[in-house]
This record gives C-alpha cells, structure tokens and sequence, in this order.
C-alpha cells in the first residue's frame, strides 16, 4: 500500500502531495521581526485579538517557535524572555489549565512579523508545524500539532 508515492506502475505517482515549509530563519530573517514593546511603540500598533495587532503599515502575526507546540497542541507554552540572561533570553512560559479551558486563549510569542509576509498555504487556515529540535529524551520523537494561520520560525517547521 503506498504512503506518499505510488511507485508499482512505470511512473511514480504522489499519492498524497507533501510539502515541506521552513517560514523564517530566526537568525537570517531577524530583522522583520518585532517585539510586543516595538510593535506599539515604534508602529502604533494595537491588539486585534487572537495575539495579532494592527498598524498603519498592516496586520502583524505572532511568530511561533518549537517550543510552543507540543503533541496535538498548538497553545503548549508561551516564550518568556528574561533579558538578564544573554545567554539564553527566551524560555518556556507555562501555559495554565484555565487558559488551555479558553477556546479565545493565545500563547505570547517573542516576536510578531507582518502579517503580508507570511507564505501560508493558500486556501487553508491551519497546517501541521513539528518540532525541529527536542530533548534527548523526545530525539526519537515526532512531535507535531495542527497549527493556526501565523508565522513560523525555523524551529517548527510546516507539512502542507
């Protein structure tokens, strides 16, 4: 029974048309990101809900990362950052049973990026994200969630 390619004829046929997706490159592309103070200081912009905001130069979308997904969960950890530690700023924030109870809850990314910018397969409003990096205790592991329509660095990348 062929998974993702039909290869028992003389023709290769995809089955089921996989994509793979890497959005942005934390380090490369990090100049399009903004923080939450950025975006309403330097951009005037304002909270739309779902953890987007609102500027005159567009629509910005929160930028999830690996950590913020777990195992069929889009809204496993929030990004915190502690900016004493340079090292190693960002790190998981818990993320509460009474906020996972709220359908409305949003995790608190980092950082936000346009909203214009972000390659999100067309015709959908959400895709699978896994993690590309993990503890040594989950190497073997695929961990993967159906994810919103945001943005993607590259430690979750997208399967379309």
């Amino acid at each position: 029974m062929p998974i993702l390619v039909d290869r028992s004829g003389a023709n290769e046929v995809k089955t089921w048309p996989v994509h793979y997706l890497r959005m942005f490159d934390m380090t490369n592309d990090s100049n399009l990101f903004r923080t939450k103070r950025e975006l309403e200081d330097d951009e005037g912009a304002y909270p739309i809900g779902g953890n987007r905001f609102k500027s005159v130069s567009g629509e910005w979308v929160p930028l999830y990362v690996g950590r913020m997904i777990h195992q069929f969960d889009h809204r496993a950890a929030s990004v915190e950052v502690n900016k004493e530690n340079v090292q190693n700023a960002a790190f998981s924030g818990e993320v509460t049973p009474e906020q996972k109870a709220d359908p409305t809850f949003a995790p608190t990314s980092q950082y936000w990026v346009k909203a214009s910018g972000v390659e999100f397969p067309a015709g959908l409003d959400w895709t699978i994200a896994f993690r590309d990096i993990a503890r040594a205790t989950d190497v073997r592991t695929m961990i993967a969630a159906a994810v919103p329509r945001v943005a993607f660095g590259n430690t979750a990348p997208l399967i379309t």
